[in-house]
């Protein structure tokens, strides 16, 4: 038997609304940062490090503008699924009483995504400027890049602990 698909789009809530308002902030922020310091940097930035936090890898410091670019198709990406909420439900049947609570949890998911993104984005900004130019990062000081143990393990337990959440919530709701 095949399902009709249900197309309906959850009103936003205020919740929504500031986890969206901030994470431009967030997103804006890594973007005039990354602006401010790109003059400073010197011609080869690092770009990859190893398991121990040391380069082994070196780029043009013009490269250090794809991550804007990937901040934007990230966050355009999370607000399209914002907008069509039916296309992450498959795993739950959807009818028109369920439906407006199913999507809503949806659009709340993307907006938690949304704002642990934009996090991870300046940090990430902030630790490949601070790196290139002083020699130093926002983690330990050392001249290493240790963005993994401290942001990457607090972002992944975000994004877990949301999918979670929305699972959770999900299943609870009365259909």
């Amino acid at each position: 038997m095949k399902q009709t698909v249900i197309h309906v789009r959850p009103k936003r809530k205020l919740s929504d609304i500031l986890f969206l308002g901030m994470s431009l902030v967030v997103i804006l922020s890594g973007i005039i940062l990354l602006m401010y310091g790109l003059y400073d940097l010197p011609d080869a930035i690092p770009m990859h490090f190893n398991n121990y936090g040391k380069s082994n890898g070196w780029n043009s410091k013009w490269l250090v503008l794809i991550l804007p670019a990937i901040g934007f198709i990230v966050m355009y990406a999370l607000e399209y699924i914002k907008q069509h909420p039916w296309f992450v439900t498959g795993w739950r049947v959807i009818t028109k009483k369920n439906s407006q609570h199913q999507f809503s949890l949806v659009v709340r998911l993307m907006s938690y995504f949304e704002f642990i993104f934009s996090i991870l984005f300046l940090v990430t900004a902030y630790d490949t400027l601070a790196v290139a130019i002083c020699g130093m990062s926002l983690f330990n000081g050392m001249g290493y890049a240790m963005l993994g143990a401290w942001v990457v393990i607090p972002c992944a337990v975000g994004f877990l602990l949301s999918i979670l959440l929305y699972f959770v919530a999900s299943l609870l709701a009365r259909d």
